[in-house]
């Protein structure tokens, strides 16, 4: 990890913690990554999407949760989290077989829940993330990428325990991540991060 990215995360954390010291608890939560791209070439006026195959990955991060009031209900839940997500994509080709991108963030995502029923909590919000390691088989270079990410997160979680609970979440990038064209051409290509994640939060 580079020393920028430390220095990144240094700051973030000091934020949150300063943020959200009073009344605040805090999470460590860790699962499984399912993701994917979405690409979209643009010819004039005309454009068209497509996917690749997903990839299965990994990601573990720092939170924190602090309950807030809202109109006399006390069922809201304001939470930050620093982590750190291993995501890319697959695909597999007749001369070279399957192959893996991989992408890795440090995403900082900032979401608002509602207990809607007895220990379930749905949950929206946002996500930023920087690119920190970059390997993709036809673009090995990581300056065909933006160093940022921007998108709409939304989650599921479930409490069955007093400290423990599970959560499912859908990051939505609506930022290209991609930062390479080709010169003099009318062809231009746009790239989505589309990851779900299915993690366990413990609490503390």
């Amino acid at each position: 990890m580079k020393c920028k990215e430390i220095i990144f995360l240094i700051i973030v954390l000091l934020f949150f913690s300063n943020a959200f010291s009073q009344s605040a608890t805090y999470k460590i939560n860790a699962g499984l990554n399912i993701s994917n791209y979405k690409y979209t070439i643009n010819i004039n006026d005309a454009s068209s999407s497509y996917y690749n195959g997903d990839r299965v990955s990994t990601f573990f991060g720092l939170g924190v949760e602090k309950s807030i009031r809202f109109q006399n209900n006390n069922n809201f839940l304001i939470n930050g989290e620093l982590q750190y997500s291993q995501q890319g994509n697959s695909f597999d080709s007749e001369f070279i077989g399957n192959q893996t991108n991989f992408i890795h963030q440090i995403n900082l995502l900032l979401t608002l829940k509602l207990e809607t029923i007895k220990n379930i909590y749905l949950g929206g919000g946002f996500y930023t993330g920087y690119l920190v390691y970059v390997d993709e088989y036809y673009r090995e270079d990581e300056d065909t990428h933006k160093n940022f990410d921007f998108g709409l997160v939304g989650s599921f979680e479930y409490r069955f325990f007093k400290r423990l609970s599970i959560e499912v979440r859908y990051l939505y990038g609506v930022s290209d991540i991609l930062d390479r064209e080709f010169d003099s051409s009318t062809i231009t290509h746009d790239k989505y991060n589309k990851v779900v994640q299915i993690g366990l939060n413990y609490m503390f």
